[in-house]
């Protein structure tokens, strides 16, 4: 068992030495390693460009073996440097990575990372040169400040250079001109702000100069601008106040705009004291309509709305508006009329009178350039003596639009009642020869919940209706004829504002 093992351990020292003595002749004759100069990218393709300095006696080597560093493909470790190209040209001194074998190089999307071998055969044996040191390609980023107005671009360092770069130049062209050169950056700085920009297509690149002059470009980056789209008007479309008195506001925007949020003010002076009311965002491609609920439509109130861009700079301002504010009234030097006044608009030349009566449907009854109106209701009055009794109710509102700025107006409602009147006769006679005075009925206008009744000197009710339009004609109800004589009535009714009134007295059989 023992001369096994000894003889074990003799076969392995005698392998090791082998091997020993094989690989320093294999590297007696591996070639020098090769020394990347500078990696950078192609202007004209946009690839990567690979630049390397070759041993002194380059009878020493056959070629150069380019290795990439190969991210996330199938079959291959993550982040391992595999072989792309093989040159077999010792002479050559640099390589275009126009390569797929592992995917094409993407520089304008990440660090591209090489690293060169060079070669050597002898016989059926191939010697190769340790990997040189690893180069990565320069990526540059760019990303435009709508509210600043420039370009902001960051790059990475030449690492390989280490501390022996120089300076880095960044130069611009826009669409066909030619790249100019127009700033400098020193390191550590890799970042450039190119400012005072205009709407247009802006492509970059940056070169790292080395202390030694060797200089390696970045790829080129496009940055498009498109500064925020102003909108070029911001109007009012309508004002309305409804009929619960909320205040509707509706404006409109130029389509091609980008605002963030809207801000309403409000005033109860047209020039000044206004305050913010309101902001909300900005809702696309339709109107903005905004809707007051704590709203006074007795009162006039000033309103403008700003947009305001994502920089939060405001960029348009609406007219100034104000809501129109009608009010009624009844005078008793001109009866069965209602006075209307309104508050006058700019630039406006003429407005519609809507009425409304006994809270029916709303009716146009007049057209006027002035900003008052004298509604003439006698004609209800009469009506009130031909069995149209009513409460007297008149509501009324105004509408107006401005032809220049295609704008619509609409007042708040107003409504008043006209005063209630009754005639009591006191007597009647069921034989006259005039119709009229056959019966007993009080002629009444603009009032409800009408009840009359009739007794006579004993107390006894003869008569008894809620009907104001039926008249007592002397009889009861089997058509007995009653006496000539005095009978006491009671008379009860709302008037127009809703009060009960009773009235009560004596009315004679003739």
């Amino acid at each position: 068992m023992i001369n096994f093992l000894i003889k074990n351990l003799k076969c392995k020292f005698i392998f090791s030495l082998i091997y020993l003595i094989y690989v320093q002749i294999a590297f007696s004759q591996s070639p020098s390693m090769p020394e990347i100069s500078f990696v950078t990218i192609d202007n004209e393709t946009q690839k990567p460009l690979i630049s390397w300095i070759s041993p002194e006696n380059i009878s020493t080597i056959d070629g150069y073996i380019i290795k990439r560093l190969i991210y996330s493909y199938p079959g291959v470790v993550n982040n391992t440097f595999n072989t792309i190209a093989t040159i077999y040209n010792p002479e050559q001194t640099n390589f275009i990575d126009n390569t797929t074998v592992y995917g094409e190089a993407i520089p304008a999307e990440r660090q591209e990372v090489y690293r060169i071998v060079a070669f050597k055969y002898n016989g059926n044996d191939i010697f190769m040169s340790l990997m040189s040191e690893p180069h990565s390609t320069m990526l540059l980023q760019t990303e435009h400040n709508r509210c600043l107005l420039n370009n902001k671009l960051r790059w990475n360092r030449y690492a390989a250079w280490d501390n022996n770069i120089a300076k880095y130049k960044i130069y611009n062209k826009n669409a066909d001109e030619s790249f100019v050169h127009i700033g400098n950056t020193s390191p550590p700085d890799t970042v450039f702000v190119h400012s005072n920009i205009i709407n247009g297509n802006y492509y970059y690149f940056v070169t790292a100069v080395c202390n030694n002059q060797i200089e390696s470009n970045t790829n080129i980056a496009e940055q498009f601008v498109d500064d925020i789209q102003i909108p070029q008007y911001l109007k009012v479309d309508s004002v309305i106040v409804n009929k619960n008195n909320l205040l509707e506001i509706t404006f409109d925007i130029d389509e091609n705009y980008e605002i963030e949020k809207y801000q309403l003010f409000k005033s109860n002076e047209r020039y000044k004291n206004f305050v913010l009311k309101d902001e909300f965002l900005a809702p696309h491609n339709e109107n903005i309509k905004y809707s007051e609920s704590e709203f006074n439509s007795n009162k006039l109130n000033y309103y403008y709305m700003t947009g305001i861009d994502s920089c939060g700079d405001i960029v348009i301002t609406s007219d100034t508006i104000n809501n129109i504010v009608l009010n009624t009234n009844q005078t008793e030097t001109k009866k069965y009329y209602n006075e209307l006044n309104w508050t006058n608009q700019e630039n406006i030349n003429e407005y519609e009178i809507f009425r409304s009566f006994n809270s029916g449907n709303y009716e146009n009854i007049n057209i006027t350039n002035d900003y008052f109106f004298e509604d003439n209701v006698f004609e209800f009055y009469e009506n009130q003596f031909i069995d149209k009794i009513t409460s007297g109710k008149f509501c009324y509102f105004i509408t107006t639009k401005n032809a220049e700025k295609n704008r619509t107006y609409k007042s708040n409602e107003k409504c008043l009642n006209q005063i209630s009147n009754v005639y009591i006769a006191n007597a009647f006679s069921p034989n006259s020869s005039i119709e009229e005075n056959r019966i007993f009925r009080p002629k009444i206008a603009f009032v409800t919940e009408y009840s009359l009744i009739i007794y006579n000197r004993l107390g006894v009710k003869v008569f008894e209706t809620n009907n104001p339009n039926q008249g007592w004609n002397g009889q009861l109800s089997n058509g007995e004829v009653m006496f000539r004589e005095t009978y006491f009535y009671y008379l009860k009714y709302n008037n127009s504002q809703n009060k009960t009134i009773t009235k009560s007295g004596w009315i004679s059989i003739l």
